[in-house]
């Protein structure tokens, strides 16, 4: 914080501690991207964080998000142990040691989505993409087997925090963020232009050309496969630009297509 004006100083009361949050003027000059038609579209998930797709700028990549998942996974595990312990011993649920044991779990998924968010954003400036388009995260999870409500609920969150993180950082820059409807994504070919409904309707039955296989591919009307999340990314974008299509996508990238259907790489974040 040396050097910088500070404006605001909150102080948050916590079970056995407090937490100083600062406010302070940014006057970092950041580079600016001008408008252009460079796009993104991002699919959200668990394993796989983020799917990237763009229009025909730089092929599919992924950011792993397995990291946050073994991270709640070992917060889940020592968290029960220690509630165990303490209903034996004390007939409570909660302590100093649990919420110590959950400020560490908050912080290291807090300081992975940061990182995360900044390789996106980076992409972006490389790449001079001016607009970006994620899948709605309510949605993001019906394809996620979640297990339990705590689980849900953590997930959730971190998507949550991820948008909304990436959504600023993004701003910084003049890139546009939008949140898109995500209803039918997983479900449609892209391949094939599928028609998508712009929601979920309680009675509609759409019929599509594909369908979504095991071990994450999707299979077009003529059997072509296409990892599945880079489908549902390409559908999102389709969504958000429905002039957009696999055979605009085609024209522009020619017989290479193949390698724009699946990912070229997987981001880890350390």
């Amino acid at each position: 914080m040396i050097g910088k004006t500070i404006k605001q100083v909150e102080i948050i009361p916590k079970s056995h501690s407090f937490q100083a949050v600062f406010v302070y003027e940014d006057q970092t000059t950041y580079r600016q991207v001008a408008s252009n038609d460079n796009v993104m579209s991002i699919d959200l998930g668990l394993n796989n964080l983020a799917t990237c797709v763009t229009n025909s700028v730089i092929k599919p990549f992924i950011v792993d998000g397995r990291r946050i998942k073994s991270v709640n996974a070992y917060y889940n595990k020592r968290k029960a142990l220690i509630q165990s312990e303490l209903e034996k011993s004390r007939g409570k649920r909660w302590s100093n040691r649990l919420q110590s044991l959950t400020d560490w779990r908050n912080a290291r998924v807090n300081d992975y989505l940061h990182k995360a968010t900044a390789h996106v954003v980076k992409t972006c400036l490389t790449h001079q993409i001016s607009f970006v388009v994620v899948g709605d995260v309510a949605k993001s999870l019906d394809q996620i087997n979640l297990g339990t409500k705590t689980n849900q609920n953590f997930v959730n969150l971190s998507l949550g925090q991820f948008v909304e993180k990436l959504s600023y950082k993004l701003g910084q820059h003049s890139i546009k963020l939008i949140v898109a409807n995500e209803s039918y994504t997983s479900k449609a070919s892209f391949k094939d232009s599928d028609k998508m409904p712009k929601k979920y309707e309680k009675n509609a039955k759409p019929t599509y050309s594909g369908k979504r296989l095991k071990r994450g591919l999707y299979r077009s009307k003529d059997e072509t496969l296409i990892n599945a999340d880079v489908n549902g990314a390409y559908n999102i974008l389709r969504k958000s630009d429905c002039s957009f299509s696999f055979q605009k996508l085609i024209n522009k990238v020619g017989n290479g297509i193949k390698s724009w259907l699946h990912p070229t790489g997987r981001v880890f974040i350390k």
